[in-house]
């Protein structure tokens, strides 16, 4: 066997190759250093042997790669200790082997929404499995439990709800009731976050932050606080992720630090997924320095700390815990006297509206439930469907989904119009590219066929759309197709267009992309893009569809995924919704 230095062999643990080996100094033992099992010591003794039982390899494997991840060194492999060593890594029980691969996705991320390559045929020894089908399980997993997701053939992504279940903020002084986050269910750890400047800390924050926690909230403040030269978007994420809503403490302060605008797109993403989650408090600022800096915050009602701490918390209690126990349980806040110019605004405790909200331009669906509203949408743009009714011709499938998302499907106070495939969304945004293919939000969907179901009452009905696959972006390596398909039952990927050109969403999240050899600011000018490779399939219903319930969810997605092998029809899956109790059944917001 050749043990030249540096010359490449097969690695003595997985047998993959080439690896590099070099022998170490004055010793007879090399350093291998292998894609699968990381960087270890062997002794020459066991590397020309090869005298490692199959049984324990995986194990060994295991044991070196993610004592690499973690930067703890590893004992040098020998023929006395691999049988201890292998037997240590086996007493990882099966439920925690998806948690610990959670703890290293997150480990080699700086933030919340970096990209983080991962193949289960190189990386299964850091979920301490034993071939690359067990990784797949347990990524299902987390990604079953909103932990992770796909981000492209090669990347995932950390969920903010991943970043807090694995990566809880440190505070070893946190009383008892400062639950973590649950991973079956997904509950935040933290009632309420708030982010500031280091210069506003002992006048706003501190304060505010014991009033909050008297009255019973669970509050989490950045306790570095921020500095100049910070990423406000890794800050906030960090807080949010774990956290129901957010407070960001705006002032002058708060404007030196960098914070350029795309830093808020995280932020604003999950407002337009979830509704109303920043909380701004103005300190010492005017509607023009909010604006300046940042519009979205700027089209926000704001609470002003100009009354005081004990209002603001108060009405920072009424906009997170608005019920009636809450306010009861709540101290009563110091009173404030009005006087002068005050006491005009004293009523409505200095709520200031910034700019008239982009919302306040949309119409109100009236208290039309959106089961009501989709049917009317449904009727119109599929008339006289009883049962279910396919449309195989793509142009003719657009032209109906054309009329069925005529505007205004989205109104200020409802979103009445949600997709559902691995998770659900509600759908705000809807254009024709071309004559076969759709924009949905940032989805390209190039339609192969529509079926309208009209099969029950009106409150069951529901879109069913399958896509053909749309050609790779170019952006990624496309050879691990399969293992997207074995995880979700489809592959896809995420990318960004600017002016028309392609560019990573890793690229998309840094705000800068290189064009050309040059390294170009977005501006916030490119727009997201989610493509498919293979074929895909969704369904549009209404938001309080029986479909949206927790119990369906892997129902939903099994019939989903079978129906796209052909092992399952629409009939299967019509006939599931159909069992379904009406949407009132089930306590959800």
């Amino acid at each position: 066997m050749n043990m030249k230095i540096g010359i490449p062999s097969p690695c003595p643990l997985c047998d993959a190759e080439p690896v590099s080996v070099s022998r170490l100094p004055d010793k007879d033992a090399y350093e291998v250093e292998c894609r699968r099992c990381g960087k270890f010591s062997i002794s020459g003794t066991l590397y020309s042997s090869r005298d490692i039982p199959n049984t324990l390899r995986p194990w060994l494997s295991a044991y070196t790669r993610q004592g690499q991840k973690h930067g703890n060194p590893t004992r040098m492999l020998i023929s006395s200790n691999i049988e201890t060593l292998g037997q240590d890594m086996q007493k990882v029980s099966p439920r925690d082997r998806a948690e610990h691969l959670l703890q290293l996705l997150i480990k080699q991320t700086s933030h919340v929404g970096a990209p983080v390559e991962f193949s289960a045929e190189w990386d299964y020894p850091l979920a301490t499995a034993q071939n690359s089908q067990e990784a797949m399980f347990h990524l299902g997993e987390l990604k079953k439990k909103g932990l992770i997701k796909f981000h492209s053939m090669t990347h995932l992504l950390v969920t903010h709800d991943g970043w807090a279940y694995g990566n809880p903020p440190p505070f070893p002084t946190a009383s008892p009731s400062r639950i973590k986050v649950d991973m079956a269910t997904g509950e935040k750890q933290w009632d309420v976050f708030i982010c500031h400047a280091s210069e506003d800390k002992s006048t706003v924050v501190d304060p505010l932050t014991t009033e909050l926690e008297k009255q019973g909230l669970r509050v989490w403040f950045d306790r570095d606080v921020l500095t100049i030269g910070d990423s406000l978007r890794r800050k906030i994420d960090e807080g949010l992720g774990s956290s129901r809503f957010g407070v960001v403490v705006l002032s002058q302060a708060f404007f030196t630090k960098s914070w350029p605008q795309r830093e808020l797109d995280g932020l604003v993403q999950r407002e337009l997924n979830e509704g109303k989650v920043i909380l701004p408090v103005l300190h010492n600022v005017t509607h023009a320095d909010i604006l300046k800096y940042s519009a979205p915050l700027a089209d926000k009602v704001a609470i002003s700390t100009n009354h005081g701490i004990p209002r603001l918390a108060q009405e920072i209690i009424q906009a997170i815990r608005p019920s009636a126990d809450i306010r009861d349980k709540a101290e009563s806040p110091t009173p404030i006297e009005p006087s002068g110019a005050d006491a005009t605004t004293i009523s409505i405790l200095n709520k200031i509206p910034i700019h008239p909200s982009k919302h306040d331009t949309l119409p109100s669906l009236g208290g039309e439930s959106s089961t009501a509203f989709f049917s009317n949408r449904f009727a119109k743009s599929f008339p006289g469907v009883r049962g279910i009714q396919w449309f195989r011709n793509p142009i003719e499938a657009v032209k109906r989904l054309e009329i069925f998302f005529t505007n205004p499907f989205v109104f200020r106070d409802s979103h009445p119009i949600w997709w559902w495939r691995s998770g659900d969304m509600y759908i705000q945004s809807f254009s024709k590219l071309t004559e076969d293919t759709v924009l949905l939000d940032h989805q390209e969907l190039r339609i192969d066929e529509l079926a309208a179901v009209n099969n029950g009452s009106y409150y069951q009905a529901f879109i069913y759309i399958k896509t053909k696959p749309s050609p790779p972006s170019g952006l990624y390596d496309t050879s691990r197709i399969h293992e997207q398909v074995a995880l979700q039952g489809y592959a896809g990927e995420e990318f960004a267009l600017l002016r028309g050109r392609p560019i990573t969403r890793a690229e998309y999240d840094d705000g800068a992309a290189v064009i050309d050899g040059n390294v170009v600011d977005l501006n916030g000018e490119a727009r997201l893009r989610e493509i498919y490779l293979t074929s895909y399939n969704l369904i549009i219903a209404a938001h309080e569809s029986p479909i949206n319930t927790d119990q369906f969810y892997e129902l939903r997605a099994d019939l989903l995924n079978r129906i796209l092998r052909g092992e399952a029809t629409l009939e299967e899956l019509t006939n599931a919704v159909l069992k379904l109790p009406r949407r009132e059944y089930y306590n959800r917001r």
